[in-house]
């Protein structure tokens, strides 16, 4: 069951990224510009590395606090989603030095707390990123991003019944997003919901397409290899696209498979990442304007 969890996590960690990169456009920064702007540019375009190392090249915030403060959190975005991308423990701990230095400096602003609570979740520090994401919610209780995201630490602790309340309220705050069919057949899946389950991966499907598919063998092929419950709705969504792709005269890349198994077939097995072992919790450091935050 560890393992299954570990897997589970590690695809959580692309239920992220996906939710980011479904809305990046291309970045427009130049070299000449405030090296600020730059890296708010960069993130914008998803090059998590090029962003830091902007943000690095700012000198001149000293004696500025609202610049200083919006370099503290470019960087801690920029390292806690690179360290995500790239599964890079020592990543996420200087990004958890960078959110916690903008904590210092405005412990109000949920957005540093939700971006701790990225970086521990990227350094496999479930239960601290539970308590960072629960103070960012506090502070912002309809913010979407931190719901889903704090969604995935629950799905990695096994609360899963907690995690689904959570992808439906991120839902019902961004209902359009593809990611929320995804998140939401993870949890029905794991549950033994094999009818739901089919349903939400069929309305990501339905709205990611080509990429869709690609994407859904990546995570879930592998590990429905190992749990029977996610075996199960896989296989019962390969035989609904097939059946609907018969029906509308068309067929899988190769005869007798559906796009969703094609596409399995296609994507090359990765070796499983190594998962970070988590240090015992700790409270995170204490801020003197904010109250301690309770997990």
């Amino acid at each position: 069951m560890v393992d299954v969890i570990r897997k589970f996590f590690w695809a959580g960690f692309g239920v992220i990224l996906g939710v980011i990169g479904g809305g990046m456009g291309a970045a427009s920064a130049s070299p000449v510009e405030d090296p600020l702007e730059t890296g708010r540019a960069l993130l914008r375009s998803g090059e998590f590395a090029r962003a830091a190392s902007a943000f690095a090249r700012v000198t001149d915030a000293d004696g500025k606090p609202e610049r200083r403060l919006a370099v503290q959190e470019g960087r801690c975005e920029a390292l806690a989603y690179q360290s995500l991308a790239e599964k890079r423990a020592e990543l996420a701990m200087l990004a958890v030095e960078s959110c916690s230095e903008s904590i210092r400096l405005d412990s109000s602003v949920a957005r540093s707390w939700r971006l701790r609570g990225v970086a521990r979740l990227a350094a496999g520090q479930l239960e601290q990123a539970l308590i960072n994401f629960n103070h960012a919610l506090r502070l912002s209780p309809e913010d979407g991003a931190a719901l889903r995201e704090r969604g995935v630490v629950l799905l990695g602790l096994g609360r899963l019944s907690d995690a689904e309340t959570d992808f439906q309220r991120a839902a019902r705050l961004d209902p359009d997003r593809a990611w929320n069919e995804f998140n939401r057949g993870w949890i029905l899946a794991r549950q033994g919901r094999v009818a739901e389950a089919v349903e939400a991966w069929q309305g990501f499907l339905r709205q990611r397409g080509a990429g869709g598919r690609e994407w859904l063998a990546r995570v879930a092929r592998p590990v429905s290899g190992v749990d029977p419950e996610v075996r199960r709705v896989f296989e019962a969504l390969e035989r609904a696209e097939q059946s609907q792709e018969k029906a509308e005269g068309r067929g899988g890349a190769t005869a007798g498979q559906s796009s969703v198994a094609t596409a399995a077939a296609a994507t090359a097995p990765k070796a499983e990442p190594a998962v970070p072992v988590s240090p015992a919790p700790k409270a995170e450091p204490a801020v003197p304007v904010a109250p301690a935050p309770k997990a």
